[in-house]
């Protein structure tokens, strides 16, 4: 099996926990499941980094929020070729609606146009 190694922050790991599917195959949910775990943190990464959820106001909206150490963590992730696709797919699709969010750039550019990618070897 394939993998590459991305360098994610904190940041870039939320924002691709969400836009993860909800729904699909089989096979297509195990891999969702084994990138959740990939992309999660660790109880030490929410104790070291403050890691918190807030609601923002009354709405079903929430907001992570860590501390100044956790501005600067990065975590090395193995994404496999399957993993890799769908998260491509997601990305391209909310591109081709017209719905990616200027949050979302710098990962379509390393995902979708496969800049700054490190391959594991």
């Amino acid at each position: 099996m394939t993998e590459k190694l991305f360098k994610l922050s904190l940041k870039d790991r939320i924002a691709l926990l969400n836009i993860l599917p909800r729904e699909g195959n089989i096979v297509t949910l195990r891999i969702i499941r084994d990138l959740q775990r990939a992309l999660s943190f660790s109880e030490a990464e929410i104790s070291d980094y403050a890691i918190t959820v807030a609601q923002i106001g009354t709405s079903s909206n929430f907001k992570t929020m860590w501390n100044a150490n956790g501005k600067k963590a990065v975590k090395s992730v193995k994404i496999g070729a399957n993993a890799e696709s769908i998260l491509v797919e997601r990305l391209r699709d909310l591109n081709e609606k017209k719905l990616l969010p200027l949050g979302l750039l710098e990962l379509y550019e390393r995902f979708v146009e496969k800049k700054d990618e490190e391959k594991v070897e």
